[in-house]
């Protein structure tokens, strides 16, 4: 029973959930929300729109905050809410440097120093940190002291990423997701953390927060036959996703290098691609091109004279419509339950399935080595990479000639 009329005896006799939270709606009072969590925590919960955006206020935990007082907040905050008043944003001007637009502003700064001095964080995840942050916090939080902000603040707008629907199978249509929650819930602790060491806040209220959503790994490899019909369906594609989707398929690289690629990264006379340091791992590293990459892309028109697969409307932009390209793909295709990255785990897995060494298949992936063997290993593994793209290649090749 997802809705009842609340009544304290109601509460008092309400179990919680086995793991994880339950969320009962109140039938008296507009908005107002119990959270029952599996600690046997029950707190109330205003939930509503702002300009078509969910909004989520957590009022108090009970007892403490009693159902009639619950009732009261309640209505004042639907109120606010009909006005198209944001109830979040607090009207009292924060001083100077705690601001919370200001912090992140201070933040991305800081990262950027540290990256370019150590070369970590990657300017990729700069960015990803910055754009979740700022869409995400930065929008509801806006100039709010960043001292007043509570655990509810928080995870209101943590949850509110949990109650928007995904759209579609495969790709999420919707950007955000269980996953960028827990992201965003990462993200915004490593915030108050660096606040914390900063002496901009004296409590970082973030720390014991628990993320939002289960991690589940994924495990999804295609079969041969998959591989057979997505390659087929990204040649009727073409350019330009059809032709990144190949190249995904034969060298088992990231989706974001893909994308990032630019003509002078390319040596195609010596078969070699010469990935930037901003990439995951954080480090220049070269990709041997077996022939059905080098195919593809000596097939590529050179719209742009940077980037090589640039969108198709403005070529010297970084092509950025995976999700609908990726509906296409799987109606053409016939395989759906599959995401880009699964591509990648595919190679991986196919290498070592060929007889390639696990070592080698890592090398291939530019997966971090860790421990000594990270630090002390210097060889490049560039023949060993070809011969296990090669490898690939050649499985490939055979599979789509059956």
């Amino acid at each position: 029973m997802n809705k009842i009329a609340l009544t304290d005896v109601e509460i008092r006799q309400m179990k919680p959930p086995t793991s994880g939270r339950r969320e009962i709606r109140d039938t008296k009072t507009p908005g107002l929300w119990l959270r029952v969590t599996s600690s046997g925590s029950k707190s109330f919960v205003v939930r509503g729109y702002v300009d078509k955006k969910p909004v989520r206020v957590t009022l108090g935990q009970y007892p403490v905050l009693s159902l009639r007082d619950a009732h009261s907040q309640a209505l004042a905050i639907q109120s606010q809410l009909h006005q198209g008043i944001d109830p979040r944003r607090s009207s009292r001007p924060p001083s100077t440097g705690f601001g919370f637009a200001q912090i992140l502003d201070d933040y991305a700064k800081s990262m950027q120093r540290k990256g370019e001095a150590t070369g970590r964080p990657s300017p990729a995840y700069r960015r990803e940190v910055d754009r979740l942050l700022r869409k995400e916090f930065g929008a509801v939080f806006g100039s709010r002291d960043i001292r007043d902000l509570s655990k509810s603040d928080i995870m209101d707008v943590v949850y509110a990423m949990l109650d928007r629907p995904q759209k579609a199978r495969g790709e999420i249509v919707n950007e955000e997701s269980p996953s960028a929650a827990n992201h965003a819930l990462s993200y915004v602790k490593t915030l108050f953390a660096w606040c914390e060491s900063q002496g901009r806040i004296d409590n970082d209220v973030t720390r014991r927060l628990a993320s939002p959503a289960p991690k589940n790994k994924r495990d999804r490899v295609l079969t041969d036959d998959e591989l057979k019909a997505v390659w087929h369906a990204a040649g009727d594609l073409g350019y330009p996703y059809g032709d990144m989707i190949r190249l995904l398929l034969v060298t088992g690289q990231r989706r974001s290098e893909v994308a990032r690629l630019r003509w002078e990264d390319l040596a195609l006379a010596e078969a070699t691609w010469n990935v930037n340091p901003h990439n995951k791992s954080s480090r220049p590293y070269q990709v041997p091109l077996p022939p059905l990459a080098l195919k593809t892309l000596k097939a590529v028109p050179m719209r742009d004279q940077a980037l090589v697969f640039g969108a198709p409307n403005a070529p010297d932009k970084e092509f950025s419509a995976w999700s609908k390209n990726k509906l296409r793909l799987d109606k053409l295709s016939g395989v759906s339950d599959f995401v880009v990255h699964d591509l990648r785990r595919t190679a991986g897995t196919n290498l070592v399935r060929l007889g390639v060494h696990p070592h080698v298949r890592e090398r291939v992936l530019n997966h971090v080595i860790p421990g000594v063997e990270g630090v002390y290993d210097r060889h490049s593994w560039f023949n060993e990479k070809r011969d296990a793209l090669n490898t690939y290649d050649a499985f490939l090749r055979d599979l789509l000639a059956s």
